[in-house]
């Protein structure tokens, strides 16, 4: 059964207080080039329990995993992976603490120009194009 809360998708799993949430952004479940595929799952508020990851098993792993030890919950394996939604990568890009500012988009470039505007605005500071680009990184990403 599906229905809509806060005007994204979710799906009811039973008769539980459960959801899953497809992420703003979902795509349809067909492959991506270039292995940027990413994954989500989550539960909605209060819960906001969320998962993402570039291997589909992984997040339906750990989403039985969270409904099973969080909402006391069984869940089977065709229902978790058919809960799981590819969504479009997200790239990230910030400032290391104390400032903590940090920004998500799915635009490289748009990255780097906002990194650019809060360093000139916030911290005084010239940061070039080519300093901004080297500090946006793919969401899930390690850090370099």
């Amino acid at each position: 059964m599906k229905t809509t809360l806060c005007s994204l998708p979710v799906i009811l799993l039973a008769a539980t207080s459960v959801a899953v949430v497809a992420k703003p952004g979902g795509m349809a479940d067909k492959p991506m080039t270039g292995g940027d595929a990413m994954y989500a799952a989550g539960c909605p508020d209060p819960c906001s329990f969320s998962v993402k990851s570039h291997d589909k098993g992984e997040v339906a792993g750990l989403l039985k995993q969270h409904a099973s030890g969080h909402h006391g919950m069984s869940l089977g394996e065709k229902e978790a992976m058919a809960a799981v939604k590819m969504v479009k990568p997200m790239f990230v890009a910030g400032c290391p603490d104390p400032c903590s500012f940090s920004v998500h988009t799915g635009d490289k470039a748009e990255a780097a120009s906002l990194l650019k505007s809060h360093a000139k605005m916030h911290h005084n500071k010239m940061v070039s194009d080519h300093e901004a680009a080297a500090m946006v990184r793919r969401d899930g990403e390690a850090m370099k």
